[in-house]
């Protein structure tokens, strides 16, 4: 289903033109969802039916203009004051607006950092995060569910590959680099790359799906020959010791030193060189959280979905990925995410079964063999042991997910 098919099927209404001609054409709102559109000016809304229409985070004149549609059975959920983010947002999130402010004031200084700071010091009071931002969160993330979900419409559901690993993974590593190589070759075959969005092996796997409008695999050596001059998003240090700002911003800046060296317009030697096919870099999804927001976004991804609720972002990261999962080396976080999807797998909770590749038999030799005996022990008349697999190589990765496409349960 389109996006348009959709938001039509659910009744939603995002933009003010839209919103004009149905009135105009006195068509029936009600059940309809208006969503975060200034309607200042509108004053024939008795022209339509708004029983139980939905107004989020939409600007009116005034409560008397407010109450003109609650009249007629509409059920208006106000803006949010003081609040450094929109909880209706219909959109997902760029790396453009995220970042506004860097110019200005460094990474401190930038959306991305401002609505960390906002969420970060209410998680902290003693006397808990009030009612009133919990529910804005909630509003938020709920918003982000369903932007996203229009994205997923957009590109197809089942070509969707997640990469999940380090958060700390040196730029240097080879793990890094095998990880860049792997999402260039699936995104080149079509597959959507998926990550949780931050630095490392997340930044890796949007990097790798960034590139792929280049047809030379020598493009990746350009790539991390500019980031290996900031290795490490923090240089080691915590948020708040001296240092790490500037770190910070080795970061970014090294990454944006890719970008413009090989995203929208690079020179004619560099698509000579690398072969470019189009001059549009490859697109790809990360899917961060404010939980960890001291990690800046990384800047390789062209759509952000990020969640305050980091249950919901891991969750929705692994429910997501229906063309298969790949864990290069992580810590703890990704041996969590690995259970996790082993579970959804097990009960085929999306009623799909996808591959799970582990890259790095170095790190994953041991916890493969135990999910390999527990899935023979368990899988009962539906074996899904095949579509377990231990690699070391890019090219490999490719392989089995090519070989084994999701299967409907």
């Amino acid at each position: 289903m389109k996006r348009h098919d959709r938001q039509h099927a659910r009744q939603e209404i995002d933009n003010l033109t839209t919103l004009q001609q149905a009135i105009t054409q006195h068509a029936d709102l009600s059940h309809h969802v208006i969503h975060s559109i200034d309607v200042r000016g509108i004053h024939n809304w008795n022209e339509c039916n708004l029983k139980d229409t939905l107004f989020l985070g939409c600007t009116f004149e005034d409560k008397n203009h407010r109450l003109e549609v609650e009249a007629q059975g509409a059920y208006v959920f106000p803006a949010f004051k003081d609040i450094p983010y929109s909880p209706y947002r219909s959109k997902l999130y760029t790396v453009d607006e995220l970042l506004d402010g860097y110019q200005s004031g460094g990474y401190f200084n930038t959306t991305d950092y401002q609505i960390y700071a906002h969420f970060d010091q209410f998680r902290r009071k003693d006397c808990g995060t009030p009612i009133k931002e919990t529910l804005a969160q909630r509003l938020h993330d709920h918003a982000i569910d369903d932007a996203l979900e229009d994205l997923l419409d957009d590109i197809g559901k089942l070509k969707v590959i997640g990469v999940m690993g380090g958060h700390s993974t040196s730029r240097t590593d080879p793990w890094y680099r095998h990880v860049v190589t792997s999402s260039w070759m699936l995104a080149r075959e079509g597959y959507f790359i998926a990550s949780g969005g931050g630095p490392g092996i997340m930044e890796a796997a949007n990097l790798g799906a960034y590139l792929s409008n280049y047809d030379n695999p020598e493009v990746i050596d350009e790539a991390l020959r500019i980031l290996a001059k900031a290795p490490l998003y923090s240089a080691g240090l915590k948020p708040h010791q001296d240092g790490f700002e500037e770190a910070i911003e080795a970061y970014l800046s090294t990454a944006k030193e890719v970008i413009a060296t090989l995203g929208q317009d690079p020179s004619p030697t560099t698509q000579t060189t690398y072969k470019q096919r189009t001059n549009t870099p490859g697109e790809s999804l990360a899917i961060p959280t404010w939980f960890y927001g001291h990690e800046p976004s990384n800047l390789f991804s062209t759509h952000i979905a990020k969640y305050f609720a980091n249950s919901i972002r891991e969750d929705g990261l692994l429910a997501i990925s229906l063309a298969g999962v790949i864990y290069a080396p992580g810590s703890a976080g990704t041996l969590q995410e690995i259970f996790m999807d082993l579970a959804q797998n097990h009960y085929t909770t999306f009623t799909w079964r996808s591959p799970m590749v582990f890259l790095g038999s170095h790190t994953y030799q041991d916890w493969f063999k135990l999910i390999q005996q527990f899935v023979q022990q368990r899988q009962g008349n539906k074996p899904y042991e095949d579509y377990l697999t231990l690699v070391d190589k890019p090219e490999d990765v490719l392989q089995f997910i090519q070989s084994n496409p999701p299967k409907k349960i």
